[in-house]
């Protein structure tokens, strides 16, 4: 199956994602969690292949300003288990988090070095503050254009996150039918159509669609 292809429903059929997790982590940047603690990567092991479904339009622009979410309320605590392991994952310093820091000058490491000192914290902060931002209002039915944006952030964390994890590299990568990882590729294939309804939905209140 190509990424560019989805294993899921497209309309308000009832089938969603029959899973949630096994102690996950809740704890925050700021001392919740430690360093001693072990990452939790189980919390998906119940997700089931192809039981995600696709409402034809994530998020809504509102003639306010504002933004109405069309989530299903499983997927929504899915995405919260999702964010607290991508929190636990950055603070851990995990591999699949590497494209959240991308390197500023591969071909000057005492340049690169020097960059991630100035910037460093200021990318954490900003990489926290999103996921912050969206544990606040996961359960919300409307955000406002400051927690859209986080969203938009958080969501595309969340996609490079799974996508290095899974080793995603190209447009035509697929993962075979028996894999056991189709769950979080699925995952990850509806976190792209989040993310483009989300731009979309942005892009409608600005004006330029």
């Amino acid at each position: 199956m190509g990424a560019g292809s989805a294993r899921c429903g497209t309309g308000h059929d009832t089938k969603v994602l029959d899973a949630v997790s096994t102690g996950m982590p809740s704890g925050r940047h700021d001392g919740g969690i430690s360093a001693e603690d072990e990452p939790n990567d189980d919390w998906d092991d119940d997700l089931e292949p192809g039981a995600i479904a696709l409402p034809l339009r994530a998020v809504v622009p509102l003639d306010d300003g504002t933004f109405y979410v069309n989530l299903p309320p499983v997927f929504r605590s899915v995405l919260h288990q999702a964010v607290d392991d991508l929190r636990h994952r950055i603070v851990m310093g995990d591999d699949s988090t590497r494209r959240l820091f991308p390197t500023a000058y591969p071909d000057d490491p005492a340049l690169d070095a020097e960059y991630r000192r100035l910037m460093g914290d200021e990318l954490l902060r900003s990489r926290f503050g999103a996921l912050d931002a969206v544990t606040e209002s996961l359960d919300n039915e409307v955000l406002d254009a400051d927690q859209a944006n986080a969203w938009l952030q958080a969501m595309n964390a969340l996609r490079l996150a799974f996508g290095t994890e899974l080793g995603v590299d190209h447009d035509e990568w697929e993962l075979a039918e028996d894999d056991p990882r189709l769950a979080l590729y699925d995952l990850y294939t509806y976190l792209g159509y989040l993310v483009g309804s989300i731009i979309d939905a942005l892009r409608h209140d600005d004006g330029t669609t």
